[in-house]
């Protein structure tokens, strides 16, 4: 037994942060990134195992390192409109859905966009998707910026973000609300998607 590792603290880390966003009972997997950007590359990298053809919708309130695990997995995006506040136009949503509805829908949640703290509800995205007939899809909620301080929230008060929501993977980062003294982040998804 190697009494130096930090693999125990990380599954306690995981697993607090699991049940904060209310992951499905045994059906989670996840751990400790190096930062908000490399849990939504992973995130995106099981959206395109799970749905190769996949085209992402995402807004231009999302933060920049969303085109760039777009670029860098070789994957499609196609722009969705956001109003004023930064927030996802559900409307835009379903048209550009629609246009594409024989392909599966990717789509990156904002959850505080770092300009405005808008929150994309993850709940009225698999509405729209689902009155477009969309069945084969993946929700990635970004929430390197308020996940943590929305789980707090009384229930009744929390925003639809989490994966009781309908989320499929969530990433939180460990230095913009705990204050980690290092870039680090926790991604957690379903195990169901897990590569």
């Amino acid at each position: 037994v190697a009494f130096n590792h930090t693999k125990a603290f990380e599954r306690e880390v995981v697993r607090f942060v699991a049940q904060l966003l209310r992951a499905p009972g045994a059906n989670w997997w996840g751990y400790v990134t190096t930062g908000a950007t490399e849990g939504t590359l992973y995130a995106l990298q099981l959206a395109r195992a799970v749905h190769p053809t996949g085209l992402v919708y995402t807004t231009r309130a999302a933060h920049y390192c969303v085109d760039k695990a777009v670029e860098l997995l070789g994957m499609r995006s196609v722009p969705v409109r956001a109003d004023a506040g930064g927030e996802i136009d559900y409307k835009d949503l379903a048209s550009q859905v629609h246009k594409n509805r024989a392909r599966p829908a990717i789509v990156v949640a904002n959850i505080g966009t770092t300009m405005t703290e808008a929150v994309d509800d993850v709940r009225r995205i698999n509405q729209v998707l689902d009155a477009t007939g969309i069945r084969r899809r993946f929700v990635h909620a970004d929430a390197a910026l308020a996940g943590i301080p929305l789980a707090l929230l009384p229930p009744d008060d929390r925003p639809g973000f989490d994966f009781a929501d309908g989320a499929d993977a969530i990433i939180v980062s460990g230095h913009k609300f705990f204050g980690s003294p290092i870039p680090s982040g926790v991604v957690v998804v379903k195990a169901s998607h897990r590569l």
